[in-house]
């Protein structure tokens, strides 16, 4: 059976207002098409988004490590919001 590589980022009411992540779920619905579209850090993805929590966890290749794919998922998130990539990143843990 060949190994799969799944990464969570996560952000909930415990570290954050939900004002804050009522932005970050804002993103959810782009999130499924546009982290796809490179194969080479995502080959699939699931956005958990509620009243309380915001969660993605991308199904990644092999040869994508944590770091890269936080990048991207930040990336994404801040283009789908308007929030920086680096207030994404600082919100979500890992």
């Amino acid at each position: 059976m060949p190994d799969v590589n799944i990464f969570s980022l996560a952000a909930s009411h415990h570290d954050l207002g939900l004002d804050e992540l009522e932005e970050l779920s804002a993103a959810s619905g782009a999130l499924g098409e546009t982290l796809p579209a490179d194969p080479t850090l995502a080959e699939g993805v699931v956005v958990l988004a509620t009243c309380n929590r915001f969660e993605v966890y991308v199904h990644a290749p092999e040869s994508a490590s944590p770091a890269e794919v936080a990048d991207l998922v930040a990336r994404r998130v801040a283009s789908a919001t308007g929030l920086t990539p680096e207030g994404v990143r600082a919100a979500l843990t890992a």
